[in-house]
This record gives structure tokens, C-alpha cells and sequence, in this order.
């Protein structure tokens, strides 16, 4: 393979990761890693088969669409619980 032929191919590998990860296809996002590939995030080193609860794991919306007001009691609610709230 030529030098070119790598780079178009890693090209094409990170974008297969990025689409996967952005729609949460587990089974997609593990096909982009070698069987005993890993994944470095947070300080820690996780191995495929933990690849699902990782995304799970990821922020997510909880409401979209309201207007500022009802943003602002959503979040002192989930704050008041100990959870972690970004308006956007």
C-alpha cells in the first residue's frame, strides 16, 4: 500500500469512529478496533467489551426545546440530586 493509500484509509477509519460514536452504534464503533484494541479516556484504559457501558455512560440531553425558565428549574432539580447540568 502506498503512503497515500494509508492516509485515505486512516482518513476513512476515524470518520467510520466519529459517525459510530455520534449515533451510538456500539456494534459499529467496535468493528473500527483490532479484537484486542482498547480505548484511553478519563485516565484509564478500557477494553472492547466495555465499550457499551462507556457510551451509556456519556452525556446526553435531557430535555431540549424549552425556554430558559423551565431550563433553570430542570437543572436545580438534577443539581439538588448531585447530577452535573449544562444549558445550551
Amino acid at each position: 500500500m502506498t503512503r497515500t493509500e494509508d492516509l485515505v484509509e486512516i482518513q476513512q477509519l476515524l470518520a467510520k469512529y466519529a459517525v459510530t460514536i455520534t449515533q451510538g452504534d456500539i456494534d459499529g464503533l467496535i468493528s473500527v478496533f483490532t479484537p484486542d484494541g482498547t480505548y484511553s479516556a478519563f485516565g484509564s484504559t478500557y477494553t472492547l467489551n466495555r465499550f457499551p457501558e462507556l457510551v451509556d455512560a456519556a452525556p446526553k440531553p435531557v430535555k431540549e426545546g424549552v425556554n430558559r425558565e423551565e431550563a433553570e428549574k430542570i437543572k436545580a432539580a438534577i443539581e439538588e440530586q448531585g447530577g452535573k447540568v449544562e444549558i445550551k
